[in-house]
């Protein structure tokens, strides 16, 4: 008889517990203060037009943020929600927790650095007022917050050892809905098993075909998105909804492949060594590398001068070359420095 695999956990009552639990709170609460500060500069018209951030590249930044976050958030609170303090805290859901909060919090920087950048370059200048102090205030608050927040994060993950063994994010997506949707809801004793059908098949999918499932999941976020806003301007010809859809989905890919490997939604990074990896973290640089071209595409002048036509078709050819320049390099340079082989990962 064989006994089962004891999963690495946190006593009830263990002091690390506490900086844990604390750090992952104040990340949700700072995540969401963030994304709520995001809201009011974007959509409150009298502060947008005074922001130094208001145009590209700064504002691509806070668009793809406001989107990147949430999401990061919404999982670590699924997660959470199974941290009971009467119960063991499995080792790994715990530091998986604080990767996401990390990475979070990470978006939540750079979004605040762009902004910074915009300040100290004085862009804008002649529509600064009163109303920009106030943004910049809200700007001093958000880093402060972000910044004792990543700390917490920090803090708590290198006193937080990693485990193999234990609940994944599928599995523990599975639990939540088994523990929270009682028979007493609406649909509660059809749609828990419906559900974790549909999970157990996502998850399936996507340890087996990661990035298709990334790809699938970009083009509906960017139809989705591209038609949502169509519909706020009183549509827009298909040149334009091809463009928004295109920036939409790349972004959402690069996303999906970075975040997903740094997370482990597709299972151990080392399933994927060799070519597939390099391909992986090629293609994740060139939906990057089309974004941001295109939210640079005043810099980027010289290099659209090699694409034939106008318009925007002529754009998204030139941040097609810009995206097809960042994978092959990204997979030549990693080819040529043996990264992700075997021996590579053998000595990490």
């Amino acid at each position: 008889m064989t006994s089962p695999v004891e999963v690495p956990a946190l006593a009830v009552g263990d002091p690390d517990r506490r900086r844990l639990g604390m750090a992952i709170v104040v990340a949700l609460w700072t995540a969401a203060a963030f994304v709520l500060y995001l809201w009011v500069a974007k959509e409150v018209r009298p502060l947008y037009l005074h922001e130094p951030w208001q145009d590209d590249p700064y504002d691509a930044v806070v668009s793809f943020a406001f989107f990147f976050v949430p999401l990061l958030a919404a999982l670590c609170v699924v997660r959470a929600a199974l941290c009971k303090r009467a119960q063991p805290l499995p080792l790994r859901r715990a530091r998986e927790l604080l990767i996401a909060s990390r990475l979070m919090l990470g978006i939540a920087a750079a979004t605040l650095a762009a902004e910074w950048i915009s300040f100290a370059l004085g862009v804008h200048r002649q529509d600064w007022s009163l109303t920009t102090a106030v943004v910049v205030a809200a700007l001093v608050v958000l880093t402060a917050a972000v910044l004792t927040a990543g700390a917490l994060v920090i803090a708590a993950l290198r006193r937080t050892p990693g485990a193999e063994r234990g609940p994944d994010w599928w599995s523990d997506v599975s639990a939540v809905v088994a523990e929270y949707w009682h028979p007493g809801l609406p649909l509660g004793s059809v749609l828990p098993p419906a559900m974790n059908k549909v999970i157990d098949r996502l998850a399936w999918a996507t340890r087996n075909w990661p990035i298709a499932v990334a790809a699938a999941v970009s083009v509906v976020f960017g139809g989705l998105l591209a038609t949502s806003q169509g519909l706020a301007e009183n549509g827009f010809a298909p040149a334009v909804f091809s463009l928004y859809m295109s920036v939409a989905a790349a972004s959402m890919f690069a996303f999906l492949l970075a975040a997903g490997a740094h997370l482990q939604l597709a299972g151990a990074r080392r399933a994927t060594a060799g070519r597939a990896w390099r391909l992986t973290d090629s293609l994740a640089a060139a939906a990057a590398a089309f974004a941001a071209a295109l939210a640079f595409r005043v810099v980027l002048q010289p290099v659209a001068r090699f694409v034939p036509g106008h318009g925007v078709g002529h754009l998204l050819g030139a941040c097609a070359l810009m995206a097809l320049a960042a994978g092959v390099l990204v997979f030549l340079g990693e080819t040529g420095l043996n990264i992700h082989s075997e021996r590579h990962i053998s000595r990490a």
